[in-house]
């Protein structure tokens, strides 16, 4: 306050002059970012600051004076890149960074939207799907346990038979609800992966143990892998289950496929079954379409992918 904010309004005064001197076109680029919502900071080569915009200076609280180096300001530069980052910039912002040459000058373009809203959104989504999704399971487990011990409840000396298959009932519908509770949780915590090569015909002859009919199974391709073997044998009995459940009126066959396209490691699995009925909401947590499924296996093959830093495609051939 005071007289030490007019200084810094001062020297950052004679600093913008300056800069403008040396990058003319940044004068009328200045014109236009000083009016968005979007935080905007530029750097020169050597990474010295030389415009930020009001925007900028509202979501990291610092002064910013023109000339001064990123690291002065708090940005690190990423390992393996010259991308700038900022820890105050890490949680609930978007950031963007573009190079461009100005006067045979490498200009660096920093720039950060804060999507807080958004996230609030969809966590609140997430949590109005978790609750639809578990009090359906609760009420389709619970309902018909009610009614049955209702009925048995409302008879003066039930037969042991009778009672016995209450019992059994009840016992089914509470390991359903135990199962699908248990793969909820397998989802939340999954463990750090641990990467390293290995043969994938073991893991491919471990994983058709999921399977109670015979297979037609072809393994091509590549013969080692890389990756974490136990949480990719997850996603292999995954996708083996459903392709088993799929396949209803003919003899099951399943192609799994490794290769590298791009420096990418590739694994295709692809069956004879009828497809997908919904692409779109395939691998969503807790969404499907069979009567007796819980919505979470392909949700935890994404999710395992996501850990080795890859991605899940879906699609019918």
């Amino acid at each position: 306050n005071g007289l030490i904010k007019a200084l810094q309004q001062e020297i950052n005064k004679l600093a913008e002059q300056n800069v403008k001197q040396r990058h003319a076109p940044l004068q009328t680029l200045s014109t236009l970012m000083d009016e968005w919502p979007i935080a905007v900071a530029l750097f020169d080569g050597q990474h010295q600051l030389i415009y930020r915009n009001p925007a900028m200076l509202e979501a990291l609280k610092l002064p910013l004076l023109i000339g001064t180096s990123a690291k002065q300001n708090g940005f690190v530069t990423e390992p393996n890149c010259r991308e700038l980052s900022h820890p105050i910039l890490r949680k609930q912002w978007q950031t963007q960074q573009l190079w461009y040459d100005d006067n045979n000058q490498r200009i660096q373009l920093v720039c950060a939207t804060n999507i807080s809203q958004s996230l609030r959104a969809h966590e609140s989504l997430i949590q109005e799907n978790l609750i639809r999704v578990f009090s359906h399971e609760l009420r389709n487990s619970l309902t018909p346990m009610e009614s049955m011990t209702d009925t048995l409840l409302s008879q003066e000396t039930p037969s042991p038979e009778k009672t016995r298959l209450v019992l059994s009932r009840i016992h089914q519908r509470s390991k359903h609800l135990l199962n699908f509770i248990n793969q909820y949780a397998d989802l939340s915590r999954l463990p750090n992966v641990n990467l390293q090569w290995f043969e994938l015909a073991p893991l491919i002859d471990e994983s058709k143990s999921v399977f109670t009919e015979p297979v037609k199974m072809t393994v091509k391709g590549e013969k080692r892998c890389y990756g974490d073997a136990s949480q990719l044998s997850m996603i292999f009995i995954n996708l083996f289950k459903n392709a088993a459940q799929s396949v209803q009126n003919s003899a099951l066959e399943i192609t799994v496929a490794i290769y590298h396209e791009d420096k990418n490691q590739c694994i295709e699995v692809t069956d004879n079954g009828p497809g997908f009925t919904n692409l779109d909401n395939a691998s969503s947590p807790f969404y499907t379409t069979k009567s007796d499924g819980s919505g979470i296996g392909l949700a935890l093959c994404r999710e395992i992918t996501h850990q080795h830093k890859g991605y899940l495609n879906l699609s019918n051939t």
